[in-house]
């Protein structure tokens, strides 16, 4: 009976022993982060316009077809890809008070690498520069480059510094489309002629000029509604 009692003892203690072993870490699930977890700041009014935090940017030489200057521009995100996310390309004439983005000129992050939209400016007849910048945000000209255009037409580009005076005109924001928008290629970002002396403006249900329409253009829009309500 006592060895009875005393091999119970030990099977006891061994259990005892085996419970209080610790076993192997099992590392807990982590969750993966989500979008709604990242707070992103939206500009006062710009209800479209979610910037990202990091972006890195770059614009190709300018090249001139039928008198549409072409510039390639590459805009890839640098801090965490959210679909939301734009940027946008802004043009600065000298004389203007302001550059202004709508919102179908507003452009999504590629994934991964760079997204690359390609800008088509017109000019008027006597203008002879212009600048173009990619916006990461209202404030932030991620790239600049200086376009001069000679009396024939031709014309050349260089990079310039984001502060450099052709570009320092604020960028303006409004939540409605830019009009016309512009059929010569379906991927450009178009920044219409908008003539001398007018300057950008957005009007009532998003009919406006982004550094903009020619007033004749209007004019011509006008006469055709016309025309189409005579019986």
């Amino acid at each position: 009976m006592r060895m009875f009692r005393t091999g119970l003892a030990l099977l006891a203690a061994a259990v005892v022993g085996l419970a209080l072993v610790p076993g192997p870490a099992t590392a807990s699930p982590t969750a993966s982060p989500s979008p709604s977890s990242t707070p992103i700041t939206i500009p006062a009014g710009a209800v479209s316009w979610i910037p990202a935090t990091c972006a890195t940017g770059s614009i190709d030489p300018v090249t001139v077809d039928q008198s549409h200057y072409l510039l390639m521009t590459h805009m890839t995100i640098c801090s965490t890809y959210y679909a939301p996310l734009r940027y946008a390309l802004a043009v600065f004439r000298p004389g203007r008070t302001a550059s202004v983005v709508g919102r179908n000129q507003l452009l999504a992050y590629a994934p991964a690498g760079p997204s690359d939209r390609m800008a088509d400016v017109r000019v008027t007849a006597s203008e002879t520069v212009f600048g173009l910048c990619i916006m990461r945000d209202l404030s932030t000209r991620t790239a600049c480059v200086r376009v001069d255009i000679a009396a024939d037409g031709t014309a050349v580009s260089a990079p310039i510094a984001p502060d450099d005076p052709l570009v320092a005109q604020p960028v303006t924001y409004t939540d409605v489309d830019i009009f016309p928008p512009d059929n010569y290629c379906a991927t450009c970002v178009a920044f219409p002629d908008a003539g001398a002396g007018h300057p950008a403006r957005v009007m009532p249900g998003g009919l406006g000029c982004g550094g903009g329409v020619p007033t004749a253009y209007i004019r011509k829009d006008r006469r055709s509604r016309r025309r189409r309500r005579r019986p």
